[in-house]
């Protein structure tokens, strides 16, 4: 799910010859070809060239449970079958939709031909993704729920335990990120992040009555697939467990990655009415969408955190992003009413 941000640890890697050898006994395929796609934070992936056509491979690599990736592969393919464009899961050769031994755990899709995009999206593109979790949300919501719903747990928000962790990281950059050159910006970046804790209360105001079910999970730029203007593939669901729509909704509307362009708020505007034309009983989460992402802009450390204490093997990107997630919290934070006025005469 997209709620708690994780350090991950990373387990034993794969030679490509241990790699053919799993492929070929698991799936029945022989690899002409292995190359490393190299992105994501969660999973270490390979693009795969078999007798068999193209194929993703993902492999598991935090220690996610049995259950869980079969949760997740699950409403993957639900969603598939409703008509939403995710790649089809292609099953091992005993019919399983995941391969798992003592060291490895592998799953194996349809490979899908397009582009993640790299900086903001345009309008077309963004009303495109808005559409599809309209309808992905209507699709989900007839799941039952394989976890428990995260939401409360979620909603209790502690500002001075959130406040101590920000001043240990910031004792942890002063006496060992003097030589490290991105020490300046993380310690500006979390004295903001410090002055807008106090308004989390206020900013979760009213948000127990919001609506969970069970959602993608990180429904977002780097899990969607383009070809031009066209979303053409959906990545990367979390398990079945029940959450705020509402904090999905806001997490696409207002992508971080958006805010390096004036026209971010159009672009969430066009979002949200492609949303609501799929979705059209969702007038109360789609008001409340830009405070519930920005709480989790606020809480949340991902990206600076790892940097300092547990670097992923992207560490850079995280970087990136991080200091996006700080720029779309301070515009977020400071044209709230706004927003939300303008959310409110969504339907």
């Amino acid at each position: 799910m997209s709620k708690p941000d994780i350090m991950h640890t990373h387990c034993q890697s794969l030679s490509s010859v241990r790699l053919a050898d799993i492929v070929a006994a698991a799936y029945g395929l022989k690899i002409t070809a292995i190359s490393r796609v190299r992105k994501g934070t969660q999973t270490r992936n390979w693009r795969l060239d078999t007798d068999q056509g193209e194929i993703f491979l993902k492999e598991y690599i935090r220690g996610e449970s049995a259950d869980e990736i079969q949760s997740t592969l699950t409403i993957g393919e639900r969603s598939r079958i409703g008509g939403i464009p995710v790649p089809r899961v292609i099953p091992t050769v005993d019919g399983k939709l995941f391969f798992k031994s003592d060291q490895h755990t592998l799953a194996a899709f349809e490979f899908v031909h397009g582009t993640s995009p790299v900086g903001s999206l345009n309008k077309k593109q963004m009303a495109r993704a808005g559409e599809i979790l309209g309808r992905m949300h209507g699709i989900l919501a007839r799941c039952v729920p394989d976890f428990p719903d995260e939401a409360p747990a979620w909603l209790k928000m502690n500002p001075n335990r959130k406040l101590a962790e920000i001043d240990s990281l910031l004792e942890v950059i002063r006496t060992k990120g003097r030589d490290d050159p991105f020490a300046g910006l993380a310690e500006q970046t979390l004295v903001a992040r410090k002055a807008m804790l106090p308004k989390l209360p206020e900013l979760l105001a009213g948000s127990s009555e919001l609506r969970t079910q069970v959602i993608h999970g990180d429904f977002s730029t780097p899990n969607l697939f383009y070809h031009g203007d066209d979303l053409t593939a959906v990545i990367d669901f979390g398990p079945a467990a029940p959450f705020l729509t509402a904090h999905e909704i806001g997490r696409m509307a207002f992508t971080v990655e958006n805010f390096d362009t004036p026209e971010w708020l159009e672009k969430a505007l066009c979002f949200i009415e492609a949303y609501c034309a799929n979705k059209p009983d969702a007038a109360a989460d789609v008001r409340m969408s830009a405070r519930m992402w920005l709480v989790q802009l606020t809480k949340s450390l991902y990206g600076v955190e790892q940097h300092f204490l547990a670097p992923l093997e992207f560490q850079k990107e995280v970087d990136l992003y991080w200091l996006a997630r700080c720029r779309a919290a301070q515009e977020l934070f400071l044209r709230l009413d706004e927003v939300e006025n303008m959310l409110s005469q969504k339907r």
